[in-house]
């Protein structure tokens, strides 16, 4: 029984990363290189490790509360801008 839940977890988890990636790829389109570089980072959107705010704002040399607002912006503007999914998404996530 073990197993089973284990690979219906696994199977939701790839699932989950297939809607994440399929979000992102809609979001990028409207984003610069540097939004998307938040973006990616903050999240592990292709990455094998999420950076936290302050390690984001330490790259850019800003606050770790600049890049918050950053990404809150990129956020709230691609939600506007991008499909359903991504609206979906990243709502769910944003909050």
């Amino acid at each position: 029984m073990y197993n089973n839940n284990n690979k219906q977890m696994k199977v939701e988890v790839e699932v989950e990363g297939e809607r994440v990636k399929k979000a992102y790829d809609e979001m990028k389109k409207v984003l610069t290189d540097k939004e998307a570089d938040v973006i990616t980072s903050f999240y592990g959107i292709n990455r094998n490790v999420r950076h936290s705010l302050a390690e984001i704002g330490e790259k850019y040399g800003v606050t770790r509360e600049r890049i918050r607002q950053i990404k809150t912006k990129i956020i709230s503007c691609a939600i506007a801008a991008t499909a359903p999914t991504a609206k979906r998404y990243f709502e769910r996530i944003a909050t």
